[in-house]
Parts: structure tokens; C-alpha cells; sequence
């Protein structure tokens, strides 16, 4: 059953982030174009001042492109975790959850179909968002092939994982750059992606009216909680660090860091089971159709 399961969301979300990823990669087109425009316009040789005013525009104009597409195909991402979260909501807590929940499949099923399908869609938009990064980059640098690939990396990418953990470990496009990346990269989306289904399922379950607003506080709330349970921890790791160096003069900075990634890393495990469970008992037991 969860074979077919997959291929209904699949196809269901087939539906808008096929297109959404192909625009996406538009964007990144035509923004790696107006990056090496600019690229070019800075490179003429004003002869005389038209010239020179000439190539500002060019680069100006460019520019503006440049900034105004690279946010849109940021913006994707934002787009896929909606989408995949309304397909969530709309499949299991609106009318179609009347069908849905009198298919032949578990709870455990249901939840994971939507699971893999929206994780799958996220990672495929991943990519696209990466691959349209790295045009732009090495377009904006007149494809010059020594670019710094982290350059192209996404800030909540680079945060989930640290750039000075890696350098300890050598090469910083290694194995364990690239095995730490795709990594935290996947358990980053699942923890976002199960805190947003486990909130919509909490609101849907435990407001009569307004479920989705009921879910957004829920998320909220559970965002914030997640956070101040991982800075406490992660303060009291530091402040140990810092006892031992001033007792012993040891520089125990990387191993703050690997320890400190390591205990949000073990969090994140931790609360992807809870929101897993969560998601599972609302669906046995405490669904709330309207």
C-alpha cells in the first residue's frame, strides 16, 4: 500500500514543483546572464565618457536582475516546503481526509508517504537551487573555474554544518565536507519538514475553528522551544570548554564545535522521532475533519 501511496503524492506534487523547479532553473538562467553582463560591462575600456556611462548602465541594469532573480530562486525553496506542507494538511485534515483516511493503509504509512514524497521534492529542488547557484557564481566571475565552490553555498547550508570543522579534517571539498553537507542538508528538511506536519496536525486536531492559524502558533511555539533547549545546551558545552582551557591551556575551540554540532545534530534526531510519533497518534486518534 505504501508503494501506491508514494506514486498518488508523487505525482500529486509532480504537479506544481515539476514546474516550480523548471522556473526555478529559468531564473537561475537568466540571473547567471545578467551576472556575467555585468561581468562584461566592468571589463570595457570607456574610451570617452559615453562609453563609461554606457557600461554603468549595462552594469547597473544587470545588477538589478542579478539581485531580483537569485531571490526568487532562493524563494523556490520557501515555495517547496509550502507546497509540500499544504499537500499535508489539505490530503489528511480538510475534505479529502475523508477519503484518504478510509484507505486500506496504517497511519504509519500515510504519514510516511507524505514524508519520503515531500523530502524526495525538497532535495530535487535542493539541487536545482545549487546547481543555479554555482552558474551564477562562476557567470558573475567570467567563468573563471577557481571560484570558491562554498561561495555558492546557501547560509542555512552552510550554518547546518562548519566550515572550520571541515578545514580540520583537510581537504574542505572532501569526503567528509561532502558526506557532512548532504547530511545536514537531509536532516535539516526532515526536522523542518516534521515540525511543520506535526504542527498542522496538532492545530487541525485541537481547534474547532482556524486550524491553520491554531498550527502556525503551535509551530511557533515549538520552533522557539527547540531553540532555547539547544542554546542552554550548547552555552553549557561552551562554558566547559572554556574551564578547561583556562585550567588545563588547552585550545579546545574545534572540539566545542564538532561537540556543539554533534548535540544539535542528536536534538534534531531526537525531535524528528517526537514529531514522527505525534504525526502518527493525531492521525490514529485524534482527527478532527471538518
Amino acid at each position: 500500500m505504501l508503494k501506491k501511496l508514494l506514486k498518488h503524492d508523487f505525482k500529486a506534487l509532480a504537479r506544481i514543483l515539476l514546474p516550480l523547479n523548471l522556473i526555478t532553473f529559468a531564473f537561475g538562467l537568466v540571473a547567471a546572464g545578467a551576472g556575467f553582463l555585468g561581468f562584461a560591462a566592468f571589463e570595457i575600456d570607456a574610451c570617452s565618457p559615453a562609453d563609461e556611462i554606457i557600461a554603468e548602465t549595462m552594469g547597473a541594469m544587470a545588477g538589478l536582475a542579478l539581485v531580483i532573480c537569485t531571490l526568487l530562486v532562493l524563494a523556490s525553496t520557501v515555495g517547496t516546503f509550502t507546497v509540500v506542507a499544504w499537500r499535508f494538511y489539505r490530503n489528511l485534515f480538510t475534505d479529502e481526509g475523508y477519503l484518504t483516511l478510509t484507505l486500506p493503509a496504517t497511519a504509519g504509512q500515510l504519514a510516511a508517504s507524505k514524508i519520503i514524497a515531500g523530502l524526495a521534492w525538497m532535495l530535487a529542488n535542493a539541487a536545482t537551487v545549487m546547481v543555479c547557484l554555482m552558474l551564477i557564481n562562476l557567470a558573475a566571475t567570467g567563468f573563471d573555474l577557481g571560484f570558491d565552490v562554498m561561495d555558492s553555498m546557501p547560509v542555512w547550508l552552510l550554518k547546518a554544518t562548519s566550515n572550520r570543522l571541515i578545514d580540520s579534517f583537510g581537504d574542505p571539498y572532501g569526503p567528509f565536507a561532502l558526506s557532512s553537507l548532504i547530511g545536514s542538508a537531509i536532516l535539516q528538511m526532515l526536522f523542518m519538514m516534521l515540525m511543520i506536519f506535526a504542527s498542522l496536525a496538532l492545530g487541525a486536531a485541537a481547534a474547532k475553528r482556524h486550524k491553520i492559524a491554531a498550527g502556525v502558533g503551535i509551530f511557533i511555539g515549538l520552533w522557539a522551544a527547540f531553540g532555547m533547549l539547544a542554546g542552554t545546551i550548547g552555552l553549557m558545552i561552551g562554558f566547559a570548554n572554556m574551564m578547561v582551557d583556562a585550567v588545563l591551556s588547552l585550545d579546545t575551540s574545534a572540539a566545542t564545535i564538532a561537540l556543539v554540532r554533534a548535540e544539535n545534530a542528536i536534538l534534531q534526531v531526537g525531535a524528528i522521532a517526537g514529531f514522527w510519533a505525534l504525526v502518527v497518534w493525531v492521525l490514529k486518534r485524534k482527527v478532527n475533519l471538518p
